[in-house]
C-alpha cells in the first residue's frame, strides 16, 4: 500500500545543530530552504522534503530521543539517482571543491550502479549514483536464481 498508493513524501533527518546542518544543505549541497522555524527546517526538492529536525527539539516535542550514536554508524541513506556517469563524476567534482567529506571518488559497483558516498555535519549518508548495463534488474537477475 505505501509507495503504490500513498508515495514516500519527506524524508527527515535528525541534526545536532540545525544552523550548521540548514547552511550545509544549503550551501554546499544548493536546496532550497522552503520554510525554517526552532528546532526545524525543511527543504523543497522536486519529488520529496528533505526536512531537519535537531534532536532536542523532536525530544521536546515528541518524547522522541532522535539519533545521536557513534558518527560511523549509518542507519539511513538517501540516494539521488542522475542520468549518467558524467553528472556523478560533476556532482562529485562540484560538492567536493565546496569541502563536502566523501567517502572517497565515484566508482562501478557490482549492482550495476556507479556511485559516490557523503555524509551531512550529522553524518548523514547521502549517494548520488546512476545506474550502468542493465542497470536494477540486470543485477537482480543474475543473482536471484
Amino acid at each position: 500500500m505505501i509507495g503504490d498508493t500513498y508515495p514516500v513524501t519527506d524524508v527527515c533527518a535528525t541534526c545536532r545543530d540545525l544552523d550548521a546542518s540548514v547552511a550545509f544543505y544549503r550551501d554546499k549541497i544548493g536546496l532550497k530552504l522552503r520554510r525554517s522555524q526552532e528546532g526545524f527546517a525543511d527543504f523543497v526538492s522536486k519529488n520529496v522534503t528533505l526536512a531537519l529536525w535537531q534532536l532536542d527539539h523532536i525530544k521536546q516535542h515528541t518524547g522522541l530521543s532522535g539519533h545521536s550514536g557513534d558518527d560511523q554508524v549509518r542507519k539511513v541513506m538517501v540516494a539521488v539517482e542522475v542520468p549518467s556517469v558524467a553528472e556523478v563524476d560533476e556532482i562529485y567534482r562540484d560538492l567536493l571543491s565546496k569541502d563536502v567529506p566523501f567517502t572517497g571518488p565515484p566508482k562501478a559497483y557490482e549492482w550495476n550502479a556507479y556511485c559516490c558516498y557523503f555524509s551531512d555535519p550529522d553524518g548523514n549518508l547521502w549517494e548520488i549514483y546512476t545506474w550502468t548495463g542493465k542497470g536494477a534488474e540486470g543485477y537482480h537477475e543474475l543473482h536471484d536464481r
